[in-house]
């Protein structure tokens, strides 16, 4: 029988030691706080550049995500978790991102457009 040192980690399946985008890479730790952590980055970069396309202003956006009181980082969360959900359905890390993020921005650039000519 085989012993299991203390600071051992947890062994990957054999299907998943090999495919990069499932984040279970040989000798690198924590891999699933990484992949929250990146995602978590991803949806703020991807929220921010929604706001500074929509207001057309970067301080205007700044100043977005520095009142306690305005909706942004509720949005950061929720664009988060839409992203794990689609990467849960695709079955691969990050793949969302190609999905959600052109549909989001085009969504923001005609806003913008929108309340340029129209308002």
């Amino acid at each position: 029988m085989a012993r299991i040192r203390k600071g051992a980690g947890k062994v990957a399946p054999q299907f998943l030691e090999d495919d990069p985008s499932t984040g279970y890479l040989p000798g690198r730790r924590w891999p699933i706080v990484r992949y929250g952590l990146v995602t978590l980055l991803a949806s703020a970069i991807l929220v921010f550049a929604i706001e500074w396309i929509v207001r057309g202003d970067f301080s205007g956006t700044v100043a977005f995500f520095l009142q306690p009181f305005k909706p942004g980082w509720t949005t950061i969360i929720v664009f988060a978790l839409v992203l794990i959900g689609l990467d849960a359905v695709l079955g691969r890390s990050h793949q969302s991102l190609m999905i959600v993020a052109p549909l989001t921005l085009a969504l923001a650039f005609v806003g913008h457009q929108k309340s340029h000519y129209l308002g």
